[in-house]
């Protein structure tokens, strides 16, 4: 069977492009993952006489071409996933999980449960914070790009989110305001923090439109209540401007939401992948769900 060039010539620029940022912006120095990638696509450029480019070939497990045909297909979903480029179309992302046999996330099940702490959850100054790992990462350099001037929370819990949150917008001197809302009120006070009662269930009593409408912009809006997600969407869509960021946690359980949401409004949002798949395709809490406005 002759060798499917076009694969091969993908992993081939692939290896370019990586040697290429290692020398560059990282000075020489690479990452665990550019060491992993580099190493599986020679392995794969040496062994081609035996996969052959062929991503269809039956194997058997625990042989050297199985081995080699898992390696096959793991590069072919990532450079999918990385040709897509980084604003894409939820319906789009959407088509490659189904391709994927409905795989969402690179993020093993044991991993994302781990990802909060395990005998005790993650903290900020001694308080319960229910973040993952990687989001606890990727919060902090998506407000540096988006540098929101207010951010709505929707479900405040213990309300340490909204006060980590108000914490790193001070380190990155980003004045903006933290709304933070939830159907039982926090009874504390922080400076740049602003806790009020809502009920999801009747979203205008989230954040009244007038306030919407004086809300100053970009806009960061976050929603982690799981109450109603479509209805909360629903009416803050109309609020949402062209750079607005939306972030829907938790979002696996809620991706039927999501496909109807994005089914009348997909036009105006695009999936951030740069977020999403920074640790791995929807490596991430907000599964294909960290969306910007367009």
């Amino acid at each position: 069977m002759l060798f499917s060039s076009k694969l091969k010539r993908a992993v081939a620029s692939l290896r370019i492009n990586v040697a290429a940022r290692v020398e560059g912006i990282q000075a020489g120095v690479p990452t665990f993952f550019d060491n992993f990638i580099l190493k599986l696509t020679a392995n794969l450029l040496a062994r081609e006489e035996i996969h052959d480019w062929n991503l269809a070939h039956k194997t058997q497990p625990g042989s050297e071409r199985h081995a080699l045909q898992m390696d096959l297909q793991f590069v072919d979903i990532y450079l999918k996933s990385h040709d897509e480029g980084r604003f894409v179309k939820y319906a789009a992302r959407r088509a490659l999980d189904r391709a994927r046999n409905g795989i969402v996330s690179d993020i093993a099940e044991l991993d994302l449960v781990m990802s909060q702490g395990t005998d005790t959850c993650l903290n900020w100054k001694s308080d319960p914070l229910f973040k993952t790992v990687y989001d606890f990462t990727l919060y902090p350099m998506m407000l540096w790009e988006i540098r929101p001037a207010a951010i709505i929370e929707i479900g405040s819990g213990l309300g340490t989110s909204a006060i980590w949150l108000a914490d790193m917008l001070g380190v990155l001197k980003i004045e903006a305001t933290i709304y933070s809302v939830d159907i039982t009120p926090l009874q504390k006070t922080y400076p740049g923090v602003r806790f009020s009662a809502g009920d999801c269930r009747h979203p205008e009593t989230l954040i009244g439109v007038e306030a919407l409408k004086a809300m100053p912009h970009p806009l960061l809006v976050i929603e982690d209540a799981h109450v109603n997600v479509l209805g909360v969407l629903t009416y803050l869509h109309p609020h949402m401007r062209s750079g607005d960021y939306l972030i829907v946690e938790d979002s696996q359980p809620k991706q039927e939401t999501l496909d109807g949401f994005m089914s009348k409004y997909g036009a105006s949002y695009r999936v951030d992948a740069r977020y999403t798949d920074f640790f791995g395709r929807n490596a991430t809490c907000a599964a294909n769900s960290i969306f910007k406005r367009v």
